[in-house]
This record gives C-alpha cells, sequence and structure tokens, in this order.
C-alpha cells in the first residue's frame, strides 16, 4: 500500500532516483544546452569579484556531476514529516549540474517548486547568481539545500544571512561541506595548483552552524568526522530556521 501511495503521488519522477538514469539524462542535456545552444555561462562574465579558482575548479568537473553525491545530504530530509515534498518550495544552491535537482524530482519534490542558483549555469533551470546576494524574495523557500558549496564562500556569515533572509520561518537548511585534514589539503594543493575552496576551513558541524547564530531553531542531522586522522570526509548538518 504504501507502495501505491509512493507512486500515485510522485509518479514517474520516482524513476530519477536511480543514478543510471540522471546520469544519461543529464549528460544529453548537458550536451544540449552546452553544444547546441551554447548556454555555458558563469557569474565571474558579470562580476569580476568572484574567485576565479572556485569557477575554474568547478569547470572542471562538470559532467561528471549527475546528483549521486548528494545523496547523503538530501535523503535524511525525506525523514521530516512536517516537510512536504509536494508543497515544498526548495532552493538548491550550487548544484554544479542538473543531477541534484532530478534527485530532488525522484525524491517527490515538485518541478516548478525547484530553483537553483549558481556561479555556472547552462540550463535554463538554474539561475546564474551568487549565495551571498540571492536573488529572491525574504522568505520564499520551506527548503534550501547547499551542498559542498558553503566552503568555498570568503564571507560564510554574509551567505548564511542571505540563506536566512530567503527561508520561510520553520524552513529547513541542508549543508554539507568536504572535511580534509592537513596532510589532504596539502595534497590537493600540489595536485591542482591552487586551493580549492576558501583558505578558512570548516572541519565540525560547529564551524557551519555558528554562522547561523541565534537563528538555528531544531537540529535534525549532525555528522562530523568521528576521526580527525583519515584524510577526507564528509560534515553535514540539517536543521530548521526560527524567524
Amino acid at each position: 500500500m504504501a507502495y501505491i501511495h509512493y507512486k500515485k503521488n510522485y509518479g514517474w519522477y520516482q524513476h530519477y532516483q536511480l543514478a543510471w538514469l540522471r546520469k544519461i539524462v543529464v549528460k544529453i542535456r548537458f550536451w544540449y544546452f552546452v553544444s547546441i545552444k551554447n548556454s555555458l555561462k558563469t557569474f565571474d562574465q558579470y562580476n569580476q569579484g568572484v574567485d576565479n579558482n572556485t569557477i575554474h575548479h568547478n569547470l572542471k568537473g562538470l559532467i561528471y556531476s549527475s546528483g549521486t553525491r548528494v545523496l547523503a545530504l538530501i535523503h535524511p530530509l525525506t525523514a521530516i514529516e512536517h516537510l512536504d515534498r509536494r508543497t515544498a518550495d526548495v532552493l538548491a544552491i550550487g548544484p554544479r549540474t542538473e543531477g541534484e535537482l532530478y534527485l530532488l524530482l525522484g525524491l517527490g519534490f515538485q518541478k516548478e517548486k525547484i530553483k537553483a542558483l549558481d556561479l555556472i549555469s547552462y540550463s535554463p533551470w538554474v539561475t546564474l547568481g551568487d549565495m551571498h546576494y540571492i536573488p529572491y524574495p525574504a522568505d520564499s523557500f520551506d527548503l534550501v539545500i547547499l551542498g559542498w558549496v558553503l566552503a568555498y564562500s570568503p564571507n560564510p556569515k554574509l551567505a548564511a544571512d542571505n540563506i536566512i533572509k530567503v527561508c520561510k520561518p520553520g524552513a529547513i537548511v541542508a549543508i554539507s561541506v568536504e572535511y580534509a585534514n592537513d596532510e589532504q589539503e596539502e595534497s590537493y594543493i600540489q595536485e591542482f595548483g591552487y586551493q580549492a575552496g576558501h583558505s578558512v576551513r570548516m572541519r565540525t558541524t560547529d564551524s557551519i552552524l555558528t554562522h547561523f547564530g541565534q537563528y538555528v531553531d531544531q537540529v535534525y542531522l549532525r555528522y562530523d568526522v568521528p576521526d580527525k586522522k583519515q584524510p577526507i570526509g564528509n560534515i553535514i548538518a540539517v536543521f530548521s530556521i526560527k524567524k
């Protein structure tokens, strides 16, 4: 019965939970919009204040992103019962490609309710813009997702303030950042020739939540790397906003 209820409410879009299907759809649409429509744009074309390493680093991995990594961040949201996936207004910040957006469709969020913002865009579904100056009115969203994005910010407090502004009272914010120890950081710099992301690293959920201060209400999920000696990992915080 539960499966029948799920099919009735979410229909064919549920199949976008399949990584191979998302990958095919995302690659075809990427090829069409980039090669045929010539629509790939980056925010630094309009604002030279954006860190060029951020643009450059994410362009290199653009074609490979089908939204699989963000599973760990998005799946826990399905356990929050008052977050109605049929009606929630969603903002995905920094999805890189449409892969993350199709995963949201697969989990029952509605396409007309999903908006996206990124420094890179080839898709009409993704608005070109900066998380420090989010171009949406106050109290617009029930859910804001930042998968491996906030660590690129040179001013995370300003980004947090903008996120708080566009959140409705009680909205959910889901944030993940990559953890890397000092040795791994040095290895990245040697490999790429630059540091990907901001020099001030976030290595705990506290370092994420502190930017939201008094606006943090209920914390639904905190995941910190259990062993600081491990080279890499993910840090995840999912919480609601009180306004």
